[in-house]
Order: structure tokens, then sequence, then C-alpha cells
């Protein structure tokens, strides 16, 4: 089977908008920035390049975020914490112009890692992830991270366990807090002998936690994959654990 890259198309977007993009202050809260439109599109054009060349597949798409996202809708606080942050100024051009040269993918109120997560689990083994976000743990299939240069293939057993791991530790910057004082050490520790999700669903109870934040928390940390999804309909279909365990 001919392989295809799944690229992070949100990661490239602020890497190189950002990257070309020069702050000039004159005085305290007195600022101008010099942008490098030219430079940013070059830049990432080069950057998707050398992707295809190292990882020796030539065909690839881009997977882009939408302007809507779903989890919104579930929990109205996903990602308000980022409100206040400053978006470079080239990504819209930059974004205009890739999706405009370049094959990409787009589904309506998901994000790129659900777009990722649905294609790379509809066809196993034809897609390879191409990231830096851990999220991707998740999903099983195969998954290069272009910070580190590590490839890593990944079961269903994998991914699911990643899952609840991310559940229990939450993510600060996507505004999810998780299982209270659970980092990433007692997390693993927790789960150690037995991995399943009442396991998980216990933790929060012990925290005086009911079964609707936690199933909260596993939709916000969930990557979406092809069972997650009914393309039919253009539906989310939120997931809820196995057996589950209310």
């Amino acid at each position: 089977m001919k392989q295809k890259l799944l690229i992070d198309a949100d990661v490239i977007l602020y890497r190189f908008s950002f990257a070309n993009e020069n702050r000039i202050e004159f005085d305290p809260g007195d600022e101008l920035y010099n942008l490098d439109p030219a430079s940013a599109k070059s830049d990432a054009d080069a950057f998707i390049d050398e992707l295809r060349d190292k990882l020796k597949i030539e065909d690839y798409l881009l997977c882009f975020s939408d302007d809507q996202n779903f989890r919104k809708t579930i929990f109205p606080a996903y990602k308000a914490n980022r409100r206040k942050n400053r978006k470079p100024q080239l990504i819209k051009p930059l974004k205009r112009y890739l999706r405009s040269n370049h094959p990409f993918r787009l589904i309506r109120k998901l994000e790129a890692d659900d777009v990722i997560g649905i294609l790379a689990t509809r066809h196993p083994g034809r897609y390879v992830i191409c990231s830096i976000d851990k999220d991707f743990l998740q999903i099983p299939g195969e998954f290069y991270n272009w910070n580190n240069g590590e490839f890593r293939r990944i079961s269903e057993a994998e991914a699911d366990y990643w899952h609840k791991i991310q559940t229990l530790i939450g993510d600060t910057v996507d505004n999810y807090k998780g299982c209270p004082n659970i980092g990433p050490v007692k997390a693993h520790r927790a789960l150690e002998d037995d991995d399943s999700w009442d396991t998980v669903f216990s933790l929060f109870e012990s925290k005086g936690l009911d079964y609707d934040y936690f199933l909260t928390q596993a939709r916000m940390a969930r990557i979406l994959r092809d069972s997650d999804y009914n393309a039919k309909k253009n539906e989310v279909i939120l997931w809820t654990p196995p057996n589950d365990t209310e």
C-alpha cells in the first residue's frame, strides 16, 4: 500500500507565521510588526518538502482546524484561556496560501488533530501522522514527531492507554483540568495494576467528582477516531467508555 503523510498544518501555520514577523517597539505599548509573508510561504513549503524527503513519502495532506469547535458545545471553557493570546498576523494569509497550493483536508467543527485521527484510523496502515503533539499517542498507527525525530508505531491498546492518561492529567493549555492533583507520574502509577476505565473513574470519585465531570474530561481529551465520527451525517459520535462505567 502506498503511504501518505498526514501533516498537522496548525503547527506549521503558527511556527512560520511567528518566525517571519519581527516586533518593533518604539515605547512600552507602542509597537509595530515587520512582516515577511514571502519568507513565511517559502519556509513552510521547504519544511513540507523536507518532511516528504526525510520520510521518503511523496503523497501528503495538510490537515487544518475549522474555526468552529465541537468541544466548546460540550465544555464552553475549552481553550477559553487562549482568547487573550495574540495570534501572529501572518496566520491568515499563510493559511490561504497553503490551502491554495497544497492538498489539504478540513472537516467542519473539528480540529486538525481530529481530522488526522479519523483518517488514520479509517485506513489503518495507509497514513503516517506528522506532528509534534503528544496527543497523537492516542491514535493507533504510525506517528513521526519532527521535533525529536522519533518514529513510533502505536498499537490500539497503547492508544487507549494514552487516552486514559490524558483524561487523568488534563491539559492546562486547552483549559480542561483532568483529575485534581494527578500528574503524569501519579497517573501512570495508578494504572499499573489495572488500566481499566473503572480505575480511571474511581480516581475522579475519590476526589468527590461525579460521572458527568469525568466523562466531560474524557471527551475533551479524546482525539477522534473513525468510530467517533458519522461521515454521512457530518456528526461527532460522543465517546463513552466501553461497558459504560456509570
